[in-house]
């Protein structure tokens, strides 16, 4: 029995200890400062309403019973969120809309308001000017990209404000292929010069445009030798050096004068250094009976003196001609240069001088600016006549074993071949005048005439020089002389 008691006493007393312990936790569980937030929440909330503040409800009384109705949930240990305290606000306005029809604070009965659900928030976009109490139904613009394989998604846009995307391409404006849309850079390429022929001595691997190749190109690269070749670029050894040899080369051309045409010929003889040059030309006419082998040959000596001044020299053939008689003087059949007398006229040999002179300028390289001539004998009288017959082709002249021959004829004083003009009609043409002592086929009178005619017609350069042969034979001593004179007055 004792047992019994005291079993019983043991638990009263634990039951008794538990519904303390109950007390001081319910106790405990009041959070003073959150119940006083959640009454500043609702506070604002019931505040802000537009039922309230409208007048249509009693803002104290709605805050009495809502903060009644806090309290006691807070006490019994429990707490309410943003969410529930906005649901329990609703609930309790729309309760004392019901049921409130007139108090002291209202100015004027309130008729009774059906609840009408809706957005009462006009910045939304679901706003209801009808309704009168909000459920928390207010959806608003998010402005932002909407679609989710885009770069800038976002997951709480509503409204699509633009997506932006990976566009690959090359972002360079300087590259080839340039992109401009592209905003994710997958390679630019670029033009790279240089020669795209592997089997080329520049061959470039990285190259993408070609700007040229190079060969290799077996050949002569001497520019001496004269299988000189210019496009070689690797000597292969077969040059062949060789010096330019001088030239005598005959030559025919046709001659038409008066409607005559006859086959002419000639020498030219080109020096070696005048391969690769303009050279001065000299005209050397052959005497009365001679020919244009004559001419070039060692009698006359011009190759020699040609080969060491670097000049060319032509060498030309006569016709035979009739005799012709001019009073006490006569012309003699065969083969010397036709000079009409007395007058300096245009024969078939001035005519065949002038063809040569184009002819030998398109064939060889002379500069025709320095052309002149000389003669023996006949010759000489040809080249004294063919200076004022073709006035301005020769630059001077030069007579040997000629000179001008005087005729009384009546009183008068004549020349053969003809006159000299003077400087001013013919130019002021120079003149070198050769005689020799002992000459009795062309005596140092003719020599002499044709130097005071020439000095009396203005002609200020007239060298007369003595040969150092006696008689009528060709000074060959003398061409250095002549072809001085000729350079000093070139």
């Amino acid at each position: 029995m004792n047992n019994k008691k005291m079993i019983l006493g043991m638990l009263i007393g634990l039951i008794a200890i538990l519904l303390m312990t109950n007390v001081l936790a319910a106790e405990q569980k009041f959070d003073k400062k959150a119940y006083k937030n959640a009454l500043k929440y609702a506070n604002k909330k019931i505040n802000s309403n537009k039922l309230v503040k409208r007048g249509i409800i009693d803002k104290d009384l709605i805050k009495k019973v809502v903060r009644t109705t806090i309290y006691q949930q807070y006490k019994n240990g429990e707490k309410l969120n943003r969410k529930e305290l906005r649901k329990l606000i609703r609930k309790e306005l729309v309760n004392v809309l019901k049921n409130w029809r007139n108090t002291k604070t209202a100015k004027n009965p309130v008729p009774v308001v059906n609840d009408i659900l809706g957005c009462t928030d006009s910045d939304a976009n679901n706003f209801n000017s009808n309704a009168n109490v909000n459920d928390d139904s207010c959806t608003y613009d998010v402005l932002g990209c909407t679609d989710s394989d885009a770069n800038n998604f976002n997951s709480n846009a509503n409204v699509n404000s633009g997506c932006t995307y990976d566009v690959l391409g090359c972002t360079d404006a300087d590259a080839n292929n340039f992109n401009a849309d592209a905003n994710v850079n997958d390679g630019c390429t670029y033009d790279v010069l240089g020669c795209m022929d592997a089997d080329a001595n520049n061959f470039n691997a990285d190259a993408n445009v070609n700007d040229g190749c190079t060969y290799d190109v077996l050949g002569c690269m001497d520019e001496d030798a004269n299988n000189f070749n210019p496009q070689a670029n690797q000597d292969d050894g077969s040059c062949e050096v060789f010096e330019a040899e001088s030239t005598l080369t005959e030559h025919n051309i046709n001659v038409n004068f008066n409607n005559q045409v006859k086959d002419r010929k000639y020498l030219v003889y080109e020096p070696a250094v005048c391969k690769d040059k303009e050279c001065s030309l000299l005209f050397m006419f052959h005497g009365l009976g001679g020919n244009y082998q004559q001419a070039a040959g060692d009698y006359y000596n011009w190759q020699t003196t040609a080969d060491e001044n670097g000049f060319i020299v032509a060498f030309p053939d006569s016709l035979t001609l009739e005799a012709k008689k001019y009073g006490a003087a006569s012309d003699p059949a065969g083969k010397h240069w036709d000079i009409t007398p007395l007058s300096f006229s245009a024969t078939q040999d001035t005519k065949f001088v002038e063809e040569m002179i184009n002819e030998i300028d398109s064939i060889y390289s002379v500069d025709k600016s320095n052309v002149f001539s000389t003669g023996h004998s006949y010759g000489g009288y040809f080249s004294y006549y063919l200076n004022f017959a073709l006035p301005n082709q020769f630059k001077a002249f030069a007579t040997h074993s000629a000179g001008l021959m005087p005729f009384n004829v009546y009183g008068f004083t004549v020349y053969w071949p003809a006159a000299p003009k003077s400087s001013g009609s013919a130019g002021n043409t120079p003149a070198m005048i050769i005689y020799s002592d002992g000459d009795n086929v062309a005596p140092k009178l003719y020599s002499d005439t044709l130097e005071s005619q020439m000095s009396a017609k203005g002609h200020a350069s007239v060298n007369k020089q003595k040969s150092t042969i006696i008689g009528h034979a060709w000074d060959k001593s003398m061409n250095q002389e002549q072809w001085d004179f000729f350079m000093a007055n070139s």
